[in-house]
């Protein structure tokens, strides 16, 4: 989730999926949208966000691994 939201639209949180104007599906909304406009420095922008959520995302996925395993083995004879 971006706190900020996608450009133009911040009530749109989500970096992965969003609506288009037509509420058709879209993908990577932020990413996706300034790629489609040509606005390459926003593309930039927009790819960065999405580099360290799911960056963030994933050392927290590890994260829960790692405690899982931890209690998995505790619970063994």
């Amino acid at each position: 989730m971006n706190p900020q939201g996608i450009p133009g639209r911040p009530w749109f949180k989500h970096s992965l999926q969003a609506a288009r104007y037509t509420y058709a599906h879209l993908e990577l909304p932020g990413l996706t949208e300034a790629a489609e406009a040509g606005d390459w420095k926003r593309a930039a922008e927009q790819a960065k966000i999405l580099e360290e959520e799911l960056a963030k995302n994933a050392a927290l996925l590890q994260r829960v691994t790692q405690e899982l395993d931890s209690a998995a083995g505790a619970e063994k004879p």
